[in-house]
C-alpha cells in the first residue's frame, strides 16, 4: 500500500458507503469484508477525530464514521471489559487493553527488499450484529520459523490471511 494512494482509497469507501445506503432496505444489517489497504488508527482515534470534526483520514476511520464497526476490534473490546470487571478494575484499565484487539497482522509479504506486515484487512459490521467470536491469524514467530519467505507458501497460498467472525444476527 502507498500511503500517496490513500485519498483514492477514500474515495473508493465512500462510493462503498453510498452503494449499500442506495442498496440496504432501512433496518437489514451490514457487513462488509475489506482489504482496504489502508491501516487501522489506534483504538479510540476514530472516535477522537470525528468528536472534533476532523474527517476520517483513513478507510477504516471512514466506515467507523459512518457506524460500521471492526468485527476484531469489538470482540476485544468485550473480552477486555469482562477480564478487568471480573478483577474489579475500571473502564480506563478495559480501555487500555483493547489495543491488542486487531490481529497481529493481515498480510506479510517476504520479498528480497524486506518484510511488508500490516493489518489492512477488515471485517466491518453494522451496529446490529453481534459479534461471537473471531479466528485469530497464526503466530508470527511461528509462521516466520516455518516459512523464511513469510505469505504466501504452501499452507497459506495468498499474502494475506483469512479472517474469520461469528456474527449473531439480530
Amino acid at each position: 500500500a502507498r500511503p500517496g494512494d490513500e485519498g483514492l482509497r477514500l474515495q473508493q469507501a465512500r462510493e462503498v458507503v453510498a452503494a449499500l445506503s442506495d442498496f440496504v432496505r432501512r433496518g437489514e444489517e451490514v457487513i462488509i469484508l475489506a482489504d482496504v489497504n489502508s491501516a487501522a488508527p489506534p483504538e479510540g482515534a476514530p472516535s477522537a477525530a470525528a468528536a472534533r470534526g476532523a474527517a476520517p483520514r483513513s478507510v477504516f476511520a471512514l466506515f467507523h464514521a459512518c457506524g460500521y464497526r471492526c468485527a476484531y476490534r469489538c470482540l476485544g473490546r468485550a473480552r477486555a471489559n469482562a477480564a478487568v470487571a471480573s478483577r474489579g478494575g475500571g473502564a480506563a484499565e478495559a480501555g487500555a487493553a483493547t489495543g491488542a484487539a486487531l490481529p497481529a497482522f493481515t498480510t506479510w509479504a517476504g520479498w528480497e527488499r524486506g518484510d511488508y506486515q500490516a493489518v489492512c484487512d477488515h471485517v466491518f459490521v453494522s451496529q446490529g450484529l453481534r459479534v461471537a467470536r473471531v479466528l485469530d491469524v497464526p503466530r508470527a514467530e511461528a509462521l516466520a520459523a516455518a516459512y523464511p519467505e513469510k505469505l504466501p507458501n504452501v499452507a497459506y497460498p495468498s499474502d494475506h490471511v483469512s479472517l474469520v467472525a461469528d456474527l449473531v444476527l439480530p
